[in-house]
């Protein structure tokens, strides 16, 4: 047996940490030598920097959302940055913002100058990428010898209410060249990062987002002299909760977004709370997932399927100005019905979430019935398609199931409203989830038959 170089264990052990010490001590020199010869550039940030990427930011490469050819260094926001009315370019704009922070460690400006209507849920994905962005830069800085501390320059709208939406997410600080009054107090919610597995700090389980989110709806109800009693909260808990479920559901990354705010205007001599909502889950359109899942969930997407082919045959029928909506948008639909869920399979109980939702703040939003200028608003954002509901047409419960379609007959196999459904060029990858009602004193009292 060969006798051992060293007198005891203990000595051995000291000589194997002072050989590891060495070759550390040699890996650090090569990282620094290599770093002093590859000083910071576009190339040497984006080659570098990949490996500190938000899983956000690779699901945004492999959809393809972001692209060399979307980098600027000032970026102008389009005057109609709504996904209501501009889908396309809006989309665009945002993709510019994405790519420029991916490919560039340069000082990236941001121009709203020129955006005189915006809301919240572009402001809001826009604040979303602000705030992984500043995670990305921490953990890039804390790994590497080279440091970024890139400033985004936010240049305010000349549009009031522009510049309040940007106030309120913190995308801007104070309202330029105004004070702020009663008209412009705001109450915000604040970006909520949800979690199905929590590893920071900020990041809140679905309970706490539940609460968070009844909790800004109660307190934009006091700003009506209104609150929710205990029974309503617990119902309003529960809808929320199976929402931001399905937003879990839908995420290929461990988080998802939310964010709210509500403003107090006195026009028309009312005093009026605007409460404005918006969930965001990044990766499966909503059609996305109804295929990912057919194998799975056969006899919901065969009913669908039979159900777009109906559609599809009766709109035929129309004539060249009546010609059928593609799959995708008619999926989308077919998605808020009672009882549809792609994850059936899963739960039986499934499909009822995004109706009780739907169905809550119509009834919340029922101003609009008598004032149409405070027409409650549904949105989702979801692949290609835009779908903005009104109360022109709300859900109805028809052979106990309630449905809501796109026309005064409540017919989902009929002629959809091209107005509130649009099939578009650009993509979001995953789903957006925006609304916006608008509460009174005077009207909740005649709703509750209070005179208190």
């Amino acid at each position: 047996m060969k006798k051992s170089r060293f007198i005891n264990k203990s000595e051995e052990q000291r000589y194997q940490k002072l050989q590891e010490l060495k070759v550390y001590k040699q890996r650090s020199r090569k990282s620094r030598r290599f770093v002093q010869h590859n000083p910071l550039n576009d190339t040497f940030y984006f080659s570098y920097g990949r490996r500190f990427q938000s899983a956000l930011t690779k699901l945004f490469f492999s959809k393809s959302f972001i692209d060399k050819q979307h980098v600027s260094k000032s970026i102008l926001a389009p005057r109609n940055c709504t996904f209501q009315n501009n889908y396309d370019g809006t989309i665009l704009f945002i993709k510019k913002v994405a790519s420029s922070m991916a490919f560039t460690y340069r000082n990236i400006t941001i121009d709203f100058s020129k955006c005189s209507t915006t809301n919240l849920a572009p402001m809001f994905f826009i604040q979303i990428l602000v705030f992984e962005n500043k995670e990305f830069m921490h953990m890039y800085n804390l790994g590497s010898y080279t440091q970024i501390n890139r400033e985004l320059n936010i240049i305010p709208s000349k549009s009031l209410k522009v510049n309040k939406i940007l106030n309120a997410l913190d995308l801007i600080k104070g309202m330029p060249n105004k004070n702020m009054s009663e008209e412009d107090l705001y109450l915000p919610l604040g970006i909520k990062v949800g979690a199905k597995a929590r590893r920071l700090i900020y990041e809140n389980k679905k309970g706490a987002v539940c609460s968070s989110i009844t909790k800004f709806v109660n307190e934009s109800l006091m700003g009506i002299r209104y609150s929710l009693n205990p029974t309503g909260r617990f119902k309003l808990d529960n809808i929320i909760a199976e929402i931001l479920g399905n937003a879990e559901d839908h995420s290929q990354i461990n988080r998802w977004y939310v964010n709210g705010v509500s403003f107090k205007t006195g026009e028309d001599q009312m005093v009026v709370v605007e409460l404005n909502l918006c969930i965001i889950n990044f990766g499966y359109s909503i059609y996305e997932g109804f295929e990912d899942n057919k194998d799975k969930n056969p006899v919901i997407y065969q009913k669908l399927n039979d159900a777009y082919e109906k559609y599809r045959e009766n709109n035929n029928k129309m004539g060249f100005l009546e010609q059928p909506l593609p799959i995708e948008p008619m999926f989308t639909i077919f998605a808020l019905q009672e009882g549809i869920s792609r994850l059936k399979y899963q739960n039986q109980s499934r499909g009822n979430g995004t109706m009780n939702f739907l169905r809550a703040f119509f009834d919340l939003g029922s101003l609009g019935d008598e004032f149409p200028k405070y027409k409650p608003t549904i949105s989702i954002f979801s692949g290609k398609t835009s779908l903005n509901c009104s109360n022109k047409y709300k859900p109805v419960n028809k052979d106990g199931l309630w449905v809501l379609a796109l026309n005064t007959e409540s017919n989902l196999i009929g002629h959809q409203d091209t107005e509130c459904i649009k099939y578009s060029y650009e993509y979001i990858p995953g789903t957006i989830l925006q609304v916006s009602v608008f509460l009174n004193e005077d009207f909740f009292r005649k709703l509750t038959g209070t005179n208190e």
